[in-house]
């Protein structure tokens, strides 16, 4: 027996070893991570280089792609880029290749296509060196993306005008991604491909629905999935079945003719607002049982498949139908009938569009439009909990409220706001401005001329009109709120006839003279008193008050007393509430005053801040929904898609050319924070190349090999003869010296549109948001991915939206054929904030052993081995009053170091893997000696999830690493 257990014993370390008879296991490998990256450092046994195998498992197959060298020729081998110590003993092998500082990365492999190459969060690599017959083993869990880093992020390129993100099957929804960034893992939820109903798939244009079913059903095998309904652009929506590792199609969700008698033959039922009710296999809608307005309006319902059916174990044919049984729940009782009775005076064949349909637990909330979306109309609500369904709460909204600021008068409704376990309807109410059914514009005319003083105001009618059906609705009355050019007036008391008392420069306006015959926009005072732009949520309580005829502001509340800020689009869930005010949060109950909390959109980063406020840069937040996220997810933020659209910061007013297709723009108008904040370069869909250096004379030129590169002088003549400092040189050949940064995004053909500046902390990413307390940091929000998209051609209406466990994100992606489908982001758990400030440089001690005549010391550092710290190349300096370093051919004083020991810091950007190389110098200030490179990562790791390498610390050329 003893025998057999020896053999055994043996047989089991024979396969552990290294492949080759007689390999040693006796090189120690030392780790050290940062949340996409990995120091290995090594002593090999001789000069020869080595191969390095990284795999997720512990049997090193197989192996990830940094290193497969089947798609990266000599990525496994010791002596290729990056690495240090080649041709000595002392090896430093970094894991992971990432965009460097212009944000260039190789990922382009042998079979033609692009790949991330960076490592995931929070995930175990393991990792095994060979030297000939020596070998060593060690593991490691990369960090958390850490919370609180507000140094915007570079976008990958490839080179020059080519952007370098990971090559899409667009067909293949069961194709994995990785970030090239951040190491976050991507997936597809819906393709191309999958149906022809309804045309491409679109966004819900806000954060607030939840588009995924609040618990999960099992497949056939037991393997639990969310359902997602999502809409189309042709007003259709298409159903899923999203698992943890696999997203299936189930059909377009389509009443087909005969199934429920007296309903048109083909009813393709939307989902931009979610329709899943308790039971997740259960959606419910409002529909017509007519071809046009006059039919009966009806509560239908779809009932799916029970969990474990073998409907939700594969994909469907593309053109397929979701699999719905459905039900006309108000047959014996037509919701006509009960709204009718609810109220006679709703009239269906003007208020029969019933838009903003949401289910909130038993409830079916929705709108009566006049029009379309931003006219005025009803708002209710449906009781799904009874056999036939009841009507809870039916108002028309424009004749509801108190007077003044409780008003809705001359309000339309935008959009409702779907409010997770609340039994209250939330939703924007705004001016009605535009031109259309239902949408006004309701004017009048001013009789006689204004001064800026005058305290009176007379009309030629006391009836505004609209040149649009419905051209009168009511006269004016005391309260309400006028638009006169750009002022904003509140009337008060009726003097005589057409002639109203009014209190001017209301609303953040100024009192300013009006011409005789100026139009007066009669205007909603749904808004912010102190920003007539900023239209907060508004609440109405339709258990409370079914008809909606509260005038206190109790249970039909215009604007929150404390929503001074907390405006536009919200989100709500779970005590938790969001809205793109900046970001604005609070915690508490819906529909209250919660204290609110700032939560800045444009955080600094060491000091420099560039802003991405208001429309700059769009925000469509969706507060916490992930309802059955575990405590390592955690439920306390909500998520969003920061596209840029009208930021004026970045467009140009000065371009000249100067030769061919190169311009030059004088930047008098926006400061460059070169050292401290990303580069954001594109013109059109194609992203330039910082060229500057220390180079000097006619760098740039305008011919075809320079096209898409661009140049910034930080000295006189640089990149061009004759330049000033800031001056900056732009080859790009489709631009005109018109080129600006347009508003909107723009398409993958646009060669013209010019934003040149500086990324804000979290510029076209998905982010999560910290709804924890109110900050300017940046302290509770991380970004996740780039989305695998070019800045600029992300919608500006994109959001983002959490599986309910907090696992993946939804996202808006469009291909670079302009057509989109919805992708899913892997979400590390939440990190909490663990008290490490990574809204600046982290200062990274380092500990130095120099010749004993060293007097003082300068430190080289960078993010390559060329010592490069941004998009400008060349060498970047940590020497006395750093403020935040010095490039070296700028003045700097060396730090004193006498007798080469001492102990000097370099400014690295958090979570990043950075060179360092101190040069030792005399009393008389002649070079000494040159210590060796090392690389280092920012030292913090006490983020959660982050799990500290096993093995010794190692000392390198005399240099070593600090606590």
């Amino acid at each position: 027996m003893r025998k057999t257990l020896l053999l055994a014993g043996f047989i089991a370390l024979l396969l552990t070893l290294p492949i080759g008879s007689g390999a040693q296991a006796d090189i120690t490998i030392s780790l050290t991570a940062t949340s996409h990256q990995i120091i290995a450092a090594y002593t090999a046994p001789d000069t020869g280089a080595c191969t390095v195998e990284v795999s997720e498992s512990n049997t090193y197959s197989p192996v990830i792609t940094d290193v497969n060298s089947t798609l990266f020729s000599g990525s496994n081998i010791d002596s290729r880029s990056g690495s240090l110590g080649v041709g000595t003993t002392l090896r430093t092998f970094i894991i992971g290749t990432v965009p460097d500082m212009r944000g260039v990365i190789a990922n382009l492999a042998s079979d033609g296509k692009r790949y991330g190459r960076a490592l995931q969060p929070l995930t175990t690599y393991y990792v095994r060196v060979t030297c000939g017959s020596h070998t060593g083993t060690a593991s490691v869990t990369t960090l958390n993306r850490p919370l609180g880093m507000t140094r915007g992020n570079e976008q990958p390129i490839a080179s020059a005008g080519t952007y370098a993100f990971p090559t899409s099957n667009e067909s293949d929804r069961t194709q994995t991604l990785i970030d090239p960034v951040t190491g976050i893992k991507l997936r597809k939820l819906t393709a191309p491909s999958d149906d022809t109903v309804g045309g491409n798939i679109s966004m819900l244009g806000s954060g607030a629905p939840w588009p995924f079913a609040q618990s999960t059903i099992n497949d056939s095998h037991g393997v639990p999935g969310y359902l997602w309904a999502g809409p189309t652009e042709g007003g259709s929506a298409r159903l899923y079945f999203v698992t943890d590792t696999a997203s299936r199609f189930l059909g377009t969700i389509r009443l087909s003719g005969g199934s429920l008698a007296g309903f048109p033959s083909a009813l393709f039922l939307s989902a931009v607002t979610p329709h899943f009710g308790t039971d997740p296999t259960q959606l419910f809608y409002i529909a017509r049982d007519g071809t046009d307005q006059t039919g009966n309006a009806q509560v239908i319902r779809c009932q799916l498949p029970a969990s474990g059916d073998t409907v939700y174990d594969t994909s469907a044919v593309s053109g397929a139908f979701a699999p719905c049984n459905f039900t006309n729940l108000t047959s014996s009782n037509s919701l006509k009938a009960q709204l009718q009775a609810f109220d006679a005076t709703w009239d269906q064949t003007s208020f029969g569009n019933f838009a903003n349909q949401v289910v909130q637990g038993n409830y079916l909330l929705f709108t009566a439009l006049r029009g379309n979306q931003d006219s005025y109309g009803w708002v209710g609500a449906v009781d799904l909990s009874t056999l036939v369904p009841s009507v809870a709460g039916f108002a028309p909204l424009w004749q509801r409220g108190g007077s003044g600021a409780l008003s809705f008068r001359w309000c339309s409704i935008h959009t409702s706001h779907p409010a997770l376990g609340t039994s209250k309807m939330s939703f924007t109410a705004k001016t009605m401005y535009q031109s259309g059914v239902g949408m006004g514009p309701y004017t009048t005319n001013l009789s006689g001329a204004m001064t800026n003083a005058q305290t009176t105001v007379t009309f030629t009618t006391n009836t505004p009109t609209s040149p649009n059906p419905d051209t009168t609705l009511y006269a004016i009355a005391a309260g309400d709120e006028i638009q006169i050019d750009n002022e904003i007036m509140y009337l008060g008391s009726n003097t005589s006839g057409t002639t109203w008392n009014v209190t001017r420069g209301q609303a953040g306006t100024v009192a300013a003279s009006h011409s005789s015959g100026a139009s007066a926009l009669m205007s909603c005072r749904c808004h912010s008193p102190n920003d007539f732009t900023q239209a907060g949520p508004s609440w109405w309580d339709f258990v409370a008050d079914p008809h909606a005829t509260d005038t206190t502001g109790t249970n039909l509340i215009t604007q929150l007393a404390n929503s001074v800020n907390y405006a536009g689009h919200e989100g709500f869930a779970n005590g938790r509430g969001l809205a793109e005010g900046g970001w604005e949060g609070f915690i508490g109950a819906a529909g209250v005053n919660n204290t609110i909390l700032s939560i800045s959109d444009s955080a600094a980063f060491a000091g420099a801040v560039k802003s991405a406020s208001g429309n700059a840069w769009q925000k469509h937040p969706g507060a916490s929904q992930q309802t059955n996220a575990s405590s390592a997810q955690s439920l306390v933020w909500g998520a969003d898609f920061l596209a840029e659209d009208a930021d004026v910061e970045l467009r140009q007013t000065s371009l000249t050319v100067v030769t061919g297709s190169l311009w030059k723009y004088v930047n008098s108008n926006y400061i460059l924070q070169r050292k401290k904040l990303a580069m954001l370069a594109i013109a059109g869909a194609k992203p330039l190349l910082d060229t500057s250096s220390t180079a000097t004379g006619d760098v740039i030129g305008g011919l075809s090999g320079d096209n898409y590169k661009y140049c910034v002088a930080n000295a006189v003549n640089e990149c061009r003869q004759g330049s000033a400092v800031g001056d900056v040189y732009i080859n790009a050949p489709g631009l005109t010296g018109s080129s600006t940064c347009i508003n909107g995004n723009i398409d993958y053909s646009n060669t013209t549109a010019l934003c040149f500046g500086n990324f804000p902390a979290y510029g076209s990413m998905v982010e999560q948001i910290g709804i924890v307390e109110a900050n300017s940091t940046g302290k509770w929000i991380r970004g996740l991915t780039f989305g695998n998209m070019p800045v600029k051609v992300v919608n500006v209406s994109s959001d983002a939206h959490t599986s309910p466990d907090g696992k993946w994100m939804a996202f808006y992606y469009l291909d670079p054929s302009g057509v989109p489908s919805i992708w899913l982001a892997r979400i590390p758990s939440w990190p909490g904030y663990d008290g490490n400030d990574r809204n600046t440089f982290i200062q990274r001690s380092v500990n130095l052993s120099g010749p004993a005549l060293t007097s003082t010391v300068l430190l080289k550092f960078g993010y390559d081995t060329s010592l490069n710290c941004t998009s400008r190349t060349e060498a970047c300096v940590s020497a006395q009053a750093n403020n935040p370093y010095y490039f070296a051919s700028e003045t700097f004083t060396r730090l004193s170091c006498a007798g080469g020991s001492c102990s000097a810091s370099v400014p690295v950007i958090p979570d990043r893997v950075a060179y360092v190389q101190p040069l030792y110098y005399d009393a008389g200030g002649s070079l000494l000696s040159t210590g060796a490179m090392i690389a280092v990562t920012d030292g913090l790791t006490a983020q959660t999830g982050g799990v500290k390498p096993t093995g010794k610390v190692s000392v390198r050329g005399g240099v070593r690493i600090g606590p």
